[in-house]
């Protein structure tokens, strides 16, 4: 079996009904962690787990400490990389809480 070059990850954003919208990216195994969120730049890249299951996400500086209006989440399994995948959606509703469920902290 030929080893795909691409990692499958989700791009989270909240919607107006409350819910999150997922979107599978294909991302190359190659590209720096903190280079990707829905479009190339530079990001904050900050780790998590989830019960036994570990992941990474990128975000935009500004939305440090505040909901996030957008994540890029990939998974981390063995030491390695690997696809976000079918199974991962068990740990939506903890992902949904950590990334969008805060309360904003109003900055003057």
């Amino acid at each position: 079996m030929e080893k795909k070059n691409t990692l499958t990850r989700w791009i989270l954003k909240p919607n107006k009904t409350g819910t999150v919208d997922i979107i599978n990216r294909e991302v190359s195994r190659y590209a720096p962690l903190n280079r990707i969120l829905d479009d190339v730049g530079f990001y904050e890249l900050e780790f998590f787990q989830i019960n036994e299951d570990k992941y990474f996400y990128t975000f935009e500086s500004s939305e440090k400490g505040l909901n996030k209006s957008v994540v890029h989440v990939g998974k981390r399994k063995d030491g390695k990389l690997s696809d976000m995948v079918d199974e991962d959606l068990k740990n939506l509703p903890e992902m949904k809480e950590l990334f969008f469920g805060k309360k904003a902290v109003m900055m003057n």
